[in-house]
């Protein structure tokens, strides 16, 4: 049985995506594969420019495109609607954000099969064929909600 390290497995998955592999590259993708944060692009940059110090915010953007063009990742706004989110998880889920923080999280996973349900009686209904269902409940979350008591 062959194991592979985590930088052999990325390595594997941007070339099967036929997207060349460059440290900049990697640093950006190994930093989505483990972030739960959904960041935006600048979250992206502070997270990764000091594994890379040349790396640029232009190059963060662009290899965003690339991995969203590749399906490696999905692109939505929500609450601030100037910034992008980027989420590697590209199975259709629910989040939730917070208008005080702007934090976003995935809703857990009892509630995916209802999504996918939701999906599926939609395109049934309508007659269209749905690509996605971005499912976003806005809010102020718990940390929050104390914080302010």
């Amino acid at each position: 049985m062959e194991t592979y390290s985590k930088k052999e497995e990325s390595q594997s998955v941007l070339r099967e995506c036929g997207l060349r592999v460059t440290p900049q590259r990697l640093a950006i993708f190994d930093f989505l594969r483990d972030s739960k944060d959904h960041p935006n692009a600048e979250g992206v940059y502070q997270a990764v420019k000091d594994r890379c110090p040349a790396m640029s915010l232009n190059t963060v953007y662009k290899n965003l495109e690339a991995f969203e063009q590749a399906g490696l990742i999905t692109k939505f706004t929500i609450g601030d609607r100037q910034k992008f989110h980027y989420d590697p998880n590209t199975k259709t889920h629910p989040h939730l954000l917070c208008l005080s923080c702007s934090m976003v999280k995935d809703i857990d996973a009892e509630i995916q099969p209802h999504v996918c349900d939701l999906n599926e009686a939609l395109a049934a209904q309508t007659g269209h064929q749905i690509h996605r269902i971005e499912i976003h409940l806005v809010g102020v979350c718990r940390e929050c909600l104390q914080a302010a008591n």
